[in-house]
């Protein structure tokens, strides 16, 4: 089989898919290690099969306008705006950043380069006031126009390309649906078996995802439920 290369977003679950398709692709050496950190990202080491090629975020332009006629997987993040900031924020680079506190939402922001930190002191607004304007206007948020850009790299047209939404990543069936396309399309077969007490694993794992609903309980009359920064600015925007 040809290599398939992961063509990341930062936050985006890019290693647990590489991991997930070099376990259960039957093409494969068998994988029985666990790769999740403790902030139960993807990065701790095992030995790859070198089919299944990670590229992360910032090589992704220039991965598409040098190469032809490879076989790509891009993540996008189209409509998970709120989860893919709460999990960039947290997950990305193993940062653990604390999503209830402002100045360390505001502090990964600014390290990785971002110049919202910057817009908001210079409006005077807190990050959490911020976020909350960004959500009022999803379409013109930092996150839709990175995921507009990104689907737009020179060179994405000529290589095969199956997009990726991190919607995928949301429950087991998505997940083990969305694979068996990318195998088919691919032209590789996978095994299963054991699919879904792997997924479990990793569900218990990611925080982000087992508090994704807690905006939804808050919106419908749960207000005991606890938010952090992001997920409280969401609500808010939902209030306007």
């Amino acid at each position: 089989m040809k290599e398939i290369y992961i063509l990341n977003v930062s936050g985006g679950h890019g290693h647990f898919l590489q991991w997930i398709l070099d376990k259960f692709c039957i093409s494969t050496p068998a994988i029985h290690k666990l790769p999740f950190s403790r902030h139960g990202a993807s990065h701790e080491n095992y030995k790859t099969s070198g089919k299944f090629i990670f590229i992360d975020d910032p090589d992704v332009e220039n991965f598409l306008s040098t190469n032809h006629n490879k076989d790509v997987i891009l993540i996008t993040i189209d409509n998970e705006i709120l989860y893919w900031e709460r999990s960039c924020i947290y997950r990305a680079g193993g940062a653990g950043t604390d999503l209830f506190d402002e100045y360390s939402v505001a502090n990964f922001l600014a390290k990785n380069g971002s110049n919202f930190p910057k817009f908001c002191s210079d409006n005077n607004m807190s990050i959490k006031e911020g976020y909350k304007f960004a959500f009022m206007d999803l379409e013109n948020s930092g996150a839709r126009t990175l995921d507009n850009k990104r689907k737009m790299y020179a060179g994405i047209e000529n290589n095969s390309v199956e997009y990726f939404p991190i919607s995928n990543f949301m429950n087991c069936e998505h997940l083990k649906n969305a694979i068996i396309r990318v195998a088919d399309k691919f032209k590789f077969k996978l095994d299963l078996e054991d699919f879904d007490p792997m997924y479990e694993i990793w569900l218990e794992q990611n925080t982000i995802l087992k508090t994704h609903d807690a905006t939804r309980q808050f919106l419908a009359g749960k207000t005991s439920v606890k938010l952090d920064v992001l997920q409280q600015a969401y609500v808010d925007a939902q209030k306007k």
